[in-house]
């Protein structure tokens, strides 16, 4: 697909699956066709599917505002907007039952079954009719999850990390306005830490009107989970 930018993905051990966050803007903000892929390990194989639906589309009062300034980007045409983008953190538990899912530009945490979203045979409305709301989140870039159910979001907003903790209640578990600029991807290691990738991204000339605010060093983090993370996730 010329329009797809493929963003996080989720490993399912149990289905030999692997379910990747399409945010669509391959070909600019405009008309974006944000999607989740599923791909067979097996087979190779690879389907769209979600395309359009409003769990995986950005919502529009979630604005990105950062340190009181809207992120905007330069489009085509030479004018400046705020960009709205689609679905992008993913994540999977570690029963491979449910599959969390949500746009960054969103304040939502959905989630289907990841046997409904790796099932070929199911039509696309059934599959969109599975899809449950879970819970609110910040606007994020990445999400992880705990052998718990709690669900840690980059809450890129408010240089934070935030978590969705099982119980349904949403909250910032860490924030840093020095060292958080812009928390991105998120991963549990093998030594009981969760690490989180810190990137910058809205000084970068794309976002922040052509020109290049970033300043070394680009980091990478860590903090200790509410409960045990399998590495990998």
């Amino acid at each position: 697909n010329a329009r797809s930018s493929l963003q996080d993905l989720a490993i399912d051990t149990k289905r030999e699956t692997i379910y990747i966050a399409d945010c669509g803007i391959g070909g600019g903000f405009d008309g974006a066709t944000p999607a989740i892929v599923v791909v067979y390990l097996k087979t190779g194989m690879a389907r769209r599917v979600l395309e359009g639906a409003a769990c995986v589309r950005p919502e529009p009062d979630a604005a990105m505002v950062i340190d009181g300034k809207e992120v905007v980007a330069i489009g085509p045409d030479g004018t400046a907007k705020p960009p709205r983008v689609g679905v992008n953190p993913i994540t999977i538990d570690d029963r491979c039952e449910w599959v969390y899912f949500g746009a960054m530009h969103g304040r939502t945490i959905w989630k289907v079954k990841a046997d409904d979203l790796a099932n070929p045979g199911l039509p696309a409305e059934e599959l969109e009719a599975r899809v449950e709301r879970h819970g609110p989140k910040g606007v994020s870039d990445g999400i992880t999850i705990d052998s718990a159910g709690n669900i840690y979001v980059t809450d890129v907003n408010d240089h934070a990390i935030g978590v969705l903790e099982a119980s349904g209640t949403y909250r910032q578990l860490i924030r840093d306005d020095a060292l958080l600029q812009w928390p991105d991807g998120l991963c549990a290691g093998p030594d009981g830490n969760v690490y989180v990738t810190v990137n910058q991204l809205h000084r970068h000339a794309a976002l922040n009107g052509g020109a290049d605010a970033t300043t070394p060093p680009y980091r990478i983090l860590r903090f200790t989970p509410l409960a045990k993370a399998t590495p990998g996730r």
